[in-house]
């Protein structure tokens, strides 16, 4: 049987081989990014043009009716495709997780989420298709 600093040095190893992953998952979605486009449930949403939501270390937030929405977020780019987990911050759903998967190609980030949360038992969406759950295509806004 190991012992408990065995156990303890194997889980340190394995965070310190996987940070550096996780770490530049981070910071490629770092700073502001335009909504071009979002569908849910395979019908295009209506939005506001330029919408910009401004991704930070560990949440992403946009102004919605003039007031800040955040939710915090976690990546895993050790996947394919690439995970993240959304947590919503706002008053009706705080806490709640969505799944989701999303790709950045050159200066467009995808994002697919789930449909609902995790209480609900929505899946990860597997593929980046709206008749999943939601799909928004974002621009990174040039400075």
């Amino acid at each position: 049987m190991p012992s408990k600093l065995v156990v303890v040095l194997s889980l340190v190893v394995c965070l310190l081989l996987a940070s550096p992953v996780l770490s530049a998952d981070k910071d490629e979605l770092q700073g502001t990014w335009i909504l071009e486009s979002w569908e849910m449930r395979g019908k295009k949403l209506d939005i506001p043009k330029g919408r910009v939501i401004t991704f930070s270390h560990d949440e992403f937030s946009a102004k919605v009716d003039g007031k800040k929405q955040s939710s915090s977020y976690k990546t895993d780019g050790s996947e394919s495709p690439k995970h993240m987990d959304i947590t919503t911050e706002g008053p009706d759903e705080k806490g709640m997780i969505s799944l989701a998967i999303y790709k950045i190609e050159g200066d467009t980030l995808t994002i697919c989420a789930g449909g609902g949360i995790v209480d609900k038992q929505e899946p990860r969406p597997t593929a980046f298709d709206s008749k999943q759950g939601s799909l928004m295509i974002l621009k990174r806004k040039k400075k």
